[in-house]
């Protein structure tokens, strides 16, 4: 999915479980391990009216709790340079439509499954 977009925040985040034992050093300080990995990521964007992947695409892919594949990386060429790829669910979708200013929406999505990293190759 190609989205002109405006801004954007990728957020990753672990959930942890915490491990006490009767062996801790002095008990002070807990040991934790990382059991589940997430990814988030909202974006902003212009709203076009002739995209093929544009804001009703996108609400037809929430409405219908369809998985969408986003790729997403910074990149300087067309090969060797790394991206990250998964499907993700859409949580949340928004329309803004202020008088006299660009039609703009915002989008968030959570990963459903892994998220790997990729080489762009030719």
């Amino acid at each position: 999915m190609k989205i002109t977009r405006t801004g954007n925040t990728i957020s990753y985040s672990g959930e942890t479980k915490e491990r006490v034992t009767k062996d801790t050093e002095s008990g002070a300080f807990s040991q934790k391990s990382v059991t589940k990995l997430s990814c988030t990521i909202t974006c902003e964007a212009l709203k076009t009216y002739n995209a093929d992947m544009g804001y009703d695409t996108l609400l037809k892919q929430f409405k219908e709790r369809t998985p969408v594949k986003l790729k997403y990386g910074y990149t300087t060429s067309d090969t060797g340079t790394s991206y990250e790829e998964g499907l993700f669910v859409i949580t949340s979708l928004e329309e803004s439509s202020p008088a006299d200013d660009d039609a703009t929406y915002s989008a968030t999505f959570e990963n459903t499954g892994n998220v790997e990293t990729k080489t762009v190759t030719a």
